[in-house]
């Protein structure tokens, strides 16, 4: 995933208190989030999104996709990766 590596860098959210943070990486069109708990209980946490099409391609989690947001239940101390799947 050249996305990963080199491409362009948002932070959509971070929460001190669970110690939980996500962002993204873009490039070309490869789009990565990254969703990391460094906590030590599990969360669920919402993730605003433009369009549908997320798929997990690291880590094991479930995730739930409406128009606008991902859902997802993350256990503690893991790292999760979703993947927008091609068009």
């Amino acid at each position: 995933m050249p996305a990963l590596q080199t491409g362009d860098y948002r932070t959509i959210s971070y929460d001190d208190l669970n110690n939980i943070f996500v962002f993204s990486r873009n490039k070309e069109k490869e789009n990565v989030i990254v969703i990391v708990n460094a906590g030590n209980n599990e969360c669920n946490i919402e993730i605003p999104i433009k369009e549908k099409g997320y798929d997990v391609v690291f880590g094991e989690s479930y995730i739930t996709e409406n128009a606008y947001s991902i859902s997802v239940k993350i256990a503690a101390n893991s790292v999760y990766i979703l993947k927008k799947g091609e068009k």
